[in-house]
């Protein structure tokens, strides 16, 4: 379980347990508008955390992160 405040990056890809915010998703989507997460919402590693303070449980680490995929294709 990490714990992540406002400004803090997404370290690796998990599921939202406790705590909302808003979290920028930009770098992947191209949307500009920061996506409101709530406890049982999937993040993903490397976007940024914005307003609120969570909890989340690590799913996916190293190779298997979305952002590793990309890299990959």
């Amino acid at each position: 379980v990490i714990v992540v405040r406002p400004g803090e990056k997404i370290p690796v890809d998990g599921k939202i347990i406790d705590g909302n915010s808003s979290i920028d998703e930009s770098m992947l989507t191209g949307e500009s508008l920061p996506v409101e997460k709530k406890p049982g919402d999937l993040c993903i590693g490397a976007t940024i955390n914005k307003f609120g303070t969570f909890k989340f449980e690590a799913t996916k680490i190293g190779k298997d992160t979305v952002l590793s995929q990309i890299v990959k294709m």
